[in-house]
């Protein structure tokens, strides 16, 4: 098999994989038996002051979400807030990368997408459902 035929075929059964109920979409970085709550978890300042993580895959999507510049909620995106994020809305993340606020609408990163909380992680990231 050619190697980029198999590297995308491996691509697509870690993808098909990772899409349980309440799983992250992309990395499968979280825990398949975590609590997720939709829309949930700290927003603006109480995210920032908690240092609550955006996940994987609205971190690897950022370039295809909307750049809200370097000030959210009267909130600095800065080095020291790198990677911090919350849902705006049952389908959007706000997430801190590389000095700007980042806005990513989960529900274009794939259908059904909505933005989860995860408990255990302390982490927002898109996910689906089964």
């Amino acid at each position: 098999m050619h190697t980029s035929t198999s590297t995308t075929l491996r691509a697509l059964l870690s993808l098909a994989l990772c899409i349980l109920p309440a799983a992250p979409l992309g990395g499968c970085g979280g825990d398949s038996g975590a609590t997720v709550k939709k829309a949930g978890g700290k927003k603006g300042s109480a995210a920032a002051d908690a240092k609550q993580k955006s996940g994987d895959t609205a971190t690897g999507n950022r370039s295809s979400g909307t750049d809200q510049g370097a000030e959210s909620d009267g909130i600095v995106c800065d080095a020291n807030l790198e990677g911090v994020g919350w849902c705006s809305s049952d389908a959007a993340i706000v997430l801190c990368a590389e000095g700007s606020w980042w806005l990513v609408d989960c529900s274009a990163v794939s259908d059904g997408a909505y933005c989860g909380y995860d408990e255990d992680a302390d982490v927002v990231d898109c996910y689906v459902e089964e």
